[in-house]
């Protein structure tokens, strides 16, 4: 199987029934799927869009497509999530099985350098705010996401 071919019956395969599974069609498509990084990437990539996930948001594709949940804090991490991502602070990191995050500074699939993290600065730009403790103090809405570093300065 070409890519071309994989592209192109990447709508009949990606959402086969389970009676198509066993057939010599699919069977092939998967082992195209399977061996080829270009045509990996295309498949995350488009399960990212069918989804309204905006894979240019992320470093890669493979973080858009693991990335189980955008969360504020671990305390709200769902059991099963794998890669957290944590938007305040512009932070990748690893779910361990005992609930806490372990930073990551390069993807763990294609090893792609990561954006540094921006959580000195968060604490920073909040300081010369007038906030002494942000984690507890009611904070603008804007530092409780992506927004802060986001906006036009």
């Amino acid at each position: 199987m070409t890519c071309e071919e994989f592209r192109r019956d990447y709508p009949v395969f990606s959402a086969a029934p389970a009676s198509t599974l066993s057939s010599k069609e699919y069977q092939q498509w998967r082992r195209h799927l399977d061996g080829c990084g270009a045509c990996g990437d295309f498949f995350q990539a488009e399960e990212c869009r069918q989804k309204g996930v905006d894979v240019g948001r992320f470093p890669c594709v493979h973080l858009a497509y693991y990335t189980a949940s955008w969360v504020e804090d671990a305390g709200s991490l769902p059991s099963k999530a794998a890669i957290v991502y944590r938007p305040k602070f512009d932070e990748f990191g690893i779910h361990l099985f005992d609930g806490s995050v372990i930073g990551i500074r390069h993807c763990p699939f294609c090893g792609i350098a990561l954006p540094p993290s921006r959580r000195e600065q968060w604490f920073c730009a909040l300081r010369a705010l007038g906030f002494d403790d942000p984690v507890v103090e009611s904070i603008p809405a804007d530092f409780n996401t992506d927004a802060w570093y986001r906006r036009p300065a």
